[in-house]
This record gives C-alpha cells, structure tokens and sequence, in this order.
C-alpha cells in the first residue's frame, strides 16, 4: 500500500475486527481510527501519527507489533474458537 492509501485510513476510520496483521503503516494519521478487535499481530506502527494508548486498549497484538516509543502493546490475540459440530458429509 502505499503512502496515500495509508495516510486515509487514519481520518475516522472504522477498522473494527480489521486484520492488519504484518502491515507497515507508515506514517499512518491513525486519529480517531476505531481499532476494537483489530489484530495487530507483527504491524509495523512504530511510526503511525496520532495512536493513542485507548486504541491499542481495544485491539490485539503479539511480541512482533511495533508501536510508537511510549505505547505499551495491546493484549495478546487469542486463536479463533473452534466452530464446534462435526464436519459437512462428503456428497457424492
């Protein structure tokens, strides 16, 4: 993506549940961005604008998300939940 594509992401975006897993937002305008359930599993934030603490509160992470110097990570990620019930039958 480049650099237009992720300055607008930042202006009131709504990136609920979004995976942004491995991306480079690079000098992203990340203000007012909705990040609740993101998974920011290895994002590279370290130099997104405007990325406030309650943001990364609302998203998830691992060891590998980057982030401004000051931010501490967002909680871990947790694997998706089996989706119960056995298998469809193989149709002939």
């Amino acid at each position: 993506m480049g650099r237009a594509g992720a300055a607008y992401w930042g202006h009131r975006a709504n990136l609920t549940n979004a995976s942004l897993s491995s991306a480079r937002l690079i000098n992203a305008d990340l203000s007012g961005a909705i990040l609740l359930g993101a998974n920011l599993s290895g994002a590279d934030l370290s130099r997104a604008r405007n990325l406030t603490q309650t943001q990364l509160d609302a998203a998830c992470g691992d060891a590998n998300t980057k982030l401004p110097e000051g931010l501490k990570p967002p909680k871990p990620c947790q694997a998706m939940p089996p989706l119960g019930g056995p298998p469809p039958p193989d149709i002939p």
